[in-house]
């Protein structure tokens, strides 16, 4: 369904322009066709992303100094919303650094899409622990849904729940990459009014699961 739904609207497009060529707004017709495809793009890299993880694949492991990851992600945000980095320590984990800055990545931009004018990004250590927290002044999460938020394809309100590409798959890819690092991803209340949402992954050097 998911996947019908650009491939439909990218089709609808074109046969109406086409009908009128005349009359018709190519431009228009371009920038819905290129949104449309955009977001397939996404879905298909997501569900392979998920299936690789699913089945365990070989991922290349190394040495990832992830505030690099975090400052690069929040730069490459730009202007799309006031951004504050805070309290950012460097730290390192053993990880895959492609499914690692896919997390982040996909964080910052849930975040930013759903604030309605600040993100706050921070990176501490705790114990074995390190902690990334992504706080947004948006409408927030309520508890009750709390876990769900990080499910695949579920929609529990269309102007918060909705993952990254509109079809939930933005968060459910960072839970899957948590879990296959040996860490985890919680929703809580933020400071900022919002939602906050908390990676853990362990150090380098710490025991994670397998």
């Amino acid at each position: 369904h998911e996947l019908r739904n650009p491939i439909a609207a990218s089709r609808t497009k074109l046969e109406v322009a086409l009908a009128s060529p005349e009359q018709a707004d190519w431009e228009d017709t371009a920038e819905v066709v290129l949104q449309e495809q955009q977001r397939l793009g996404f879905l298909v890299d997501s569900l392979l992303e998920l299936a690789r993880l699913d089945e365990r694949a070989t991922t290349e492991i190394g040495d990832v100094d992830l505030d690099d990851v975090v400052f690069a992600e929040v730069k490459r945000l730009g202007s799309v919303v006031a951004t504050s980095v805070e309290g950012v320590e460097p730290v390192r984990i053993r990880g895959d650094l492609r499914q690692l800055t896919h997390a982040v990545r996909n964080l910052v931009d849930n975040a930013a899409r759903h604030a309605h004018s600040k993100v706050a990004v921070a990176l501490t250590t705790e114990a074995d622990d390190v902690v990334l927290s992504v706080d947004d002044d948006g409408e927030g999460i309520p508890e009750s849904k709390r876990a769900a938020v990080f499910a695949r394809f579920v929609r529990l309100d269309e102007s918060r729940m909705r993952g990254a590409g509109g079809a939930g798959l933005g968060l459910a890819l960072v839970a899957a990459v948590a879990a296959s690092h040996g860490g985890s991803v919680v929703a809580e209340d933020s400071q900022l009014g919002g939602a906050r949402l908390v990676l853990r992954l362990p150090r380098a050097g710490a025991s994670a699961s397998d």
